[in-house]
């Protein structure tokens, strides 16, 4: 999920020369198919259900509550619930919001070349599947 946003902010980056959160803006309609990878992205770090990122703060939280650090746990609740905020405002930017026009171009699509493609997809898929099934991930590391 962190290769998978990262991959796209570079992308958007190198296209729009610029990283701020208005670089997003409008994405869907520039570029959707990078749009809906960012999103998943987003959702999987938020910590979403059915995504990799659920299972590992699922995981955290579960293994302090076991180990009674309530304190943690609350910590980290709150913490969670901050960075679901801030997630959602780059959603928020990529499907609501126009695409920044400063009167010299127009919003034009991302290019995004062949090979790229493909790891974006094996990488959303992987997010879905470990996210469904982390038995496979757990049998990783354990």
């Amino acid at each position: 999920m962190t290769m998978l946003a990262f991959l796209i902010m570079t992308l958007v980056r190198v296209q729009q020369g610029d990283e701020n959160l208005e670089s997003y803006n409008g994405l869907a309609k520039t570029s959707p198919f990078l749009a809906f990878a960012m999103l998943v992205a987003m959702a999987s770090l938020a910590g979403v259900p059915l995504t990799a990122g659920f299972v590992g703060k699922f995981l955290v939280f579960a293994l302090a509550l076991q180990e009674k650090h309530y304190w943690l746990v609350a910590i980290a609740v709150v913490g969670a619930a901050a960075g679901f905020y801030y997630y959602l405002k780059v959603v928020k930017s990529m499907y609501w919001e126009l695409p920044i026009d400063d009167g010299s171009q127009t919003a034009a699509p991302i290019k995004v070349s062949w090979p790229t493609r493909i790891a974006i997809v094996l990488l959303v898929v992987a997010i879905f599947y470990f996210g469904v099934n982390p038995k496979a991930l757990l049998g990783l590391f354990l």
